[in-house]
């Protein structure tokens, strides 16, 4: 004969193990301010301290500023330190561990001279 158990409810914690990296990644929102131009990748939620690039298009008859403005975690960050802008390839690329918290990113095309 078996045993059956009836109306028992067993709580646990499943936790990955972080030596070999199944634990979840944590996420972190990124917003765009965008005027006159596009980016590849949108508004959403990317990994916490994870190496990224956004590429903007300006549209038609505007250019993409020398500088961009970035704030993480409320705070404006420094180009080439914190993030890295490159006006003629339109890409900017956080390393890793740089995108450290919630971001918006500011991005103002403005009209060809």
């Amino acid at each position: 004969p078996h045993a059956v158990e009836e109306g028992i409810v067993r709580f646990g914690t499943m936790m990955g193990d972080a030596t070999v990296g199944s634990m979840p990644a944590v996420g972190v929102s990124v917003v765009h301010k965008l005027t006159k131009c596009t980016v590849d990748k949108g508004d959403g939620v990317y990994e916490k301290n994870g190496a990224v690039t956004f590429t903007y298009t300006a549209d038609d008859g505007y250019e993409l500023p020398t500088a961009v403005t970035v704030k993480v975690g409320g705070t404006t960050k420094t180009g080439g330190t914190d993030y890295t802008w490159t006006v003629g390839t339109g890409k900017l690329v956080f390393a890793a561990n740089k995108l450290s918290g919630d971001a918006e990113i500011t991005v103002t095309a403005t009209e060809e001279t």
